[in-house]
């Protein structure tokens, strides 16, 4: 273990407030192994209500309201840029946030701009609007796991794995967004 996962192994272990014995530690490939190990140490609840699943549905509320989305058609699998039109995306992206009092990814400029120059464009992070609402859901419980999950009510592995993820980009400085269950610690996200 390099000093950067000793001082993220740290940080998670007192987040959480478990320790993780050395020869686990050790053993610790992926985002999703991390998470099974924290499993071990804390409780889940099951009479807790599953956060990914009551954030969907206020999203759901909002934004069909907000944009006039059918609501029917407001599923998990559908792309963020069938949902929040391109011409006031930067506009809606900032109302989600100020009204629902939560932290968004940080828009791409191949999110919100037409003619972007090749230049820029190769330069550019991918575009977060391609992904789906489920990617987002999650994006969003990782950036605000803080105010949003309390540790003593984790209801599932997947919201350990947002609260790792959301602990792995503050202290690594990585973007949710590009943090994945099945990334591996040192290989995929460079935390040596």
């Amino acid at each position: 273990m390099g000093l950067d996962s000793v001082e993220l192994l740290v940080t998670v272990e007192n987040h959480f407030g478990i320790n993780i014995p050395d020869r686990e530690a050790e053993q610790i490939r992926t985002v999703h192994d991390f998470a099974s190990c924290i499993a071990k140490y804390i409780s889940i609840s099951s009479d807790s209500k599953c956060k990914s699943q009551m954030l969907f549905y206020i999203l759901r509320d909002y934004i069909t309201e907000e944009v006039g989305f059918a609501k029917e058609k407001f599923l998990p699998s559908t792309i963020i840029n069938d949902v929040i039109p391109f011409e006031n995306r930067k506009d809606v992206w900032n109302k989600i946030e100020t009204d629902l009092n939560i932290e968004l990814p940080q828009l791409s400029k191949k999110d919100v701009e037409n003619d972007i120059s090749f230049f820029k464009a190769l330069f550019s992070k991918e575009r977060l609007t391609d992904k789906t609402i489920r990617d987002l859901v999650n994006w969003i419980l990782s950036l605000n796991h803080k105010k949003l999950m309390n540790v003593g009510t984790v209801f599932s592995i997947n919201e350990i794995e947002r609260i790792l993820i959301g602990v792995i980009s503050e202290t690594n400085g990585l973007e949710v967004e590009e943090i994945e269950p099945h990334h591996r610690i040192v290989e995929d996200l460079g935390i040596s």
